[in-house]
Order: structure tokens, then C-alpha cells, then sequence
């Protein structure tokens, strides 16, 4: 399923996070997003994983656009690994 996202961009406060930007991405292939800090790579993956809405642009997951799209749905279709989490129970590591 293809996801393609047309002349995105995100401001809050008067500030440009994200210039507008457009891209599409294939299913199955390997994609590396790079920049420097501060550059907008988490902004850019929230709008494409639906979790933020652009200010301008659309996304298109497959043939609809990603706001169409139920909570559920979405996450039957994609996963989203968070760079910020916290654990909710107790890790024990393991001597092997």
C-alpha cells in the first residue's frame, strides 16, 4: 500500500516546523528519514502516521486520504515506534 503525502507543511506559534514538502513511499522497500535536530523528522512521521494534521497537503494511505481513516483501522494498517516512552511495568534483564 502506497502512502504519499502532497505539499505538506506544519506551523504552530508562527513558526515553520516543517516546510512544505512532498514524497511517497512503496510498500516494501526500506526508507531512512536523516536530518539534524530541530529539522522536523518527528513533525514529518506524526502527519504520515496521521497522529498530527498538516497545515497544508494531504496524505494518501493507499487510495483515501489518512483523515478518513478510523483510529482502528490505522493501526491495524501501520506501527508507530515512538522516540519518546515510558514502560509501564518492571524490566528484569536476563544473564544468558
Amino acid at each position: 500500500m502506497k502512502l504519499q503525502a502532497n505539499h505538506i507543511s506544519f506551523q504552530v506559534h508562527g513558526k515553520t516546523i516543517l516546510e512544505e514538502t512532498s514524497m511517497q513511499f512503496e510498500s516494501g522497500k526500506f526508507y531512512v528519514i536523516m536530518g539534524a535536530n530541530g529539522a522536523g523528522k518527528s513533525t514529518l512521521l506524526k502527519i504520515l502516521s496521521g497522529n498530527l494534521k498538516s497545515n497544508t497537503g494531504s496524505v494518501q494511505l493507499g487510495e483515501r486520504d489518512i483523515s478518513r481513516y478510523s483510529t482502528a483501522q490505522l493501526a491495524r494498517i501501520r506501527a508507530v515506534l515512538s522516540q519518546h516512552y515510558s514502560i509501564q511495568f518492571r524490566l528484569q534483564l536476563l544473564k544468558l
